[in-house]
């Protein structure tokens, strides 16, 4: 989805930026790392597909497949329960602005929506953080079911405990090495 790019895209140009704000001067050194970090996220917002471009696709794309609008019992909230069941109901309300937005502006505009550029970017911000929104509530929710990995004493090496607590879930990292260590123990390296 377009989606996941342009939020994943602009949440690492704003962290990159805050990491070369905190190097200050040094940011643009090529010495220190913030330097290629701030030069590589820039090109994310622009290959496949300019990010302000996918957020005029990503309405006009809905409006095509109007199946795409309509909310079955699969995307309603579980409300009588669940790990995350106020943050689900949360994200049907938002599913449902996003619906009503674009169904009054293309009933508004009709065929011409394509060139209302400034309300598909505000229809797309909002299904962006819709999806931003579920996605992190599914990894939220399967979160439990795995184990959970904690350094031992000498932090040289790192085990797998099938039970979590409370205490290690928040300390542990997501995964993010894909399987591949970098050879540093300081770092996090968490296989999937």
């Amino acid at each position: 989805m377009l989606g996941d790019k342009v939020f994943t895209s602009e949440a690492l140009a704003y962290v990159v930026d805050e990491a070369l704000q905190v190097f200050g001067g040094n940011g643009y050194s090529r010495e220190f790392p913030a330097e290629r970090a701030y030069r590589d996220a820039r090109i994310t917002r622009i290959y496949e597909g300019t990010n302000e471009i996918n957020r005029l696709i990503i309405p006009t794309r809905l409006l095509k497949d109007r199946s795409g609008l309509q909310q079955d019992d699969e995307t309603q909230p579980p409300f009588a329960g669940g790990l995350l069941s106020t943050e689900r109901g949360v994200l049907a309300r938002i599913k449902s602005l996003a619906v009503g937005m674009l169904t009054e502006a293309a009933m508004l505009y009709g065929d011409t929506i394509r060139d209302q550029q400034e309300i598909l970017g505000h229809v797309a911000d909002v299904v962006i953080e819709a999806y931003a929104i579920e996605s992190a509530a599914a990894r939220a929710e399967r979160w439990p079911h795995r184990a959970v990995l904690t350094p031992p004493a000498s932090r040289s090496k790192w085990s797998a405990s099938t039970s979590p607590t409370r205490s290690t879930a928040l300390s542990t990292p997501p995964s993010r090495s894909r399987g591949r260590c970098p050879g540093s123990a300081a770092r996090w390296c968490i296989g999937s």
